[in-house]
């Protein structure tokens, strides 16, 4: 495909991806083009996993649509009552942070080079 179509078709299909994620808004056209066909979508449902406490990140996670919160386990931080969980089976989750449409976490795993420190 010549390259002016595939900037094109690339442009017209990520026009929606684009409109809706303001990291994409301020990044030029080169960055774009490399980018936007990279990313993959994936459809998440009430109490779907998407990563565990101390995971490294492997992947930008974009929010496109509907929001979901991260939640941490502090059953380690805190004086719990006695008996209330099972502290090496269970887990005390509190939500952490929330993400909804427009937002994204994973970039800072992913783009930063961590071996330089």
């Amino acid at each position: 495909m010549p390259p002016s179509l595939r900037s094109e078709v690339i442009e017209f299909t990520s026009k929606r991806i684009v409109d809706k994620l303001p990291f994409f808004k301020d990044k030029n056209l080169d960055f774009q083009y490399k980018v936007l066909p990279l990313l993959k979508a994936r459809k998440l449902y009430s109490g779907d996993l998407l990563f565990s406490e101390g995971d490294a990140a492997d992947e930008i996670i974009f929010v496109l649509n509907g929001a979901f919160c991260i939640y941490q386990d502090i059953s380690m931080r805190i004086n719990l009552p006695e008996n209330l969980i099972k502290e090496d089976k269970h887990a005390f989750n509190v939500p952490f942070l929330r993400y909804g449409p427009g937002s994204y976490f994973g970039d800072e795993d992913c783009l930063v080079d961590d071996s330089a420190k």
